[in-house]
C-alpha cells in the first residue's frame, strides 16, 4: 500500500480519521516518489480534494503508479493540451523552447536540425495530422530518399519524444 498519513510521525493521535492529507509513497527502481494525493488529483482532474484512503487508493493511485511505470515524473504537472489549430511547426517550436533549451541539452544542434527536417516537410500542417499513419509514412519516404534509414529513424525518434514524452513536464 502506497497510501498514508504523515501526521502519525509528527504526534497526531487520530490518525486516520484527522484533517491531514493523504500521501502517496511509492519506490520503483530504488527511486521514490512522495507527493500529496490531492495535488496529485486536483491537477488531474478532480473537482474536490481526496477525503477517503479508498477513493485515493482505487482512483488515484493506479494513476500515479501508471505515470511513474510509464517513466514520467508524477510529481511534475502534465502540460496543456496543445491548442486547437496549432501547426506541427508552432508545436515543434514549443517542444524545442520548453525542453530542449530548458533541460540543457548536449546535442542541441542535431535536435535542432532534425527538427527544421520535420518542420519543412509537415510544419504547415495542423498537429492532428500526426494522429495519421500516412502523414508519418509520407514523410518517412520524402526524408529517406536522401537519407539513411538510421537517420529518418533518429529524426522520427525526436517527434516522437515531442509527441509523447513533452507531457512530462
Amino acid at each position: 500500500m502506497a497510501v498514508r498519513k504523515q501526521c502519525k510521525a509528527k504526534g497526531c493521535k487520530a490518525s486516520p480519521r484527522c484533517d491531514h492529507p493523504w500521501w502517496f509513497d511509492v519506490m520503483h527502481h530504488g527511486k521514490r516518489y512522495r507527493m500529496p494525493v490531492d495535488v496529485f488529483a486536483l491537477v488531474r482532474g478532480a473537482t474536490q480534494p481526496v477525503s477517503s484512503k479508498q477513493e485515493a487508493e482505487k482512483v488515484w493511485e493506479p494513476k500515479f503508479i501508471g505515470e511513474i511505470v510509464a517513466g514520467k515524473d508524477p510529481r511534475k504537472p502534465p502540460a496543456p493540451p496543445a491548442r486547437e489549430g496549432m501547426t506541427i511547426a508552432e508545436f515543434l517550436d514549443q517542444y524545442y523552447e520548453r525542453y530542449v533549451v530548458a533541460e540543457g541539452l548536449r546535442s542541441v544542434a542535431s535536435i535542432r536540425s532534425r527538427i527544421g527536417a520535420i518542420k519543412e516537410a509537415l510544419g504547415t500542417q495542423p498537429v492532428a495530422a500526426l494522429e495519421r499513419t500516412d502523414t508519418i509514412e509520407d514523410f518517412k519516404r520524402e526524408y529517406g530518399e536522401t537519407r539513411s534509414i538510421t537517420a529518418v529513424n533518429r529524426t522520427l525518434g525526436i517527434l516522437r519524444h515531442a509527441i509523447c514524452g513533452f507531457r512530462k513536464f
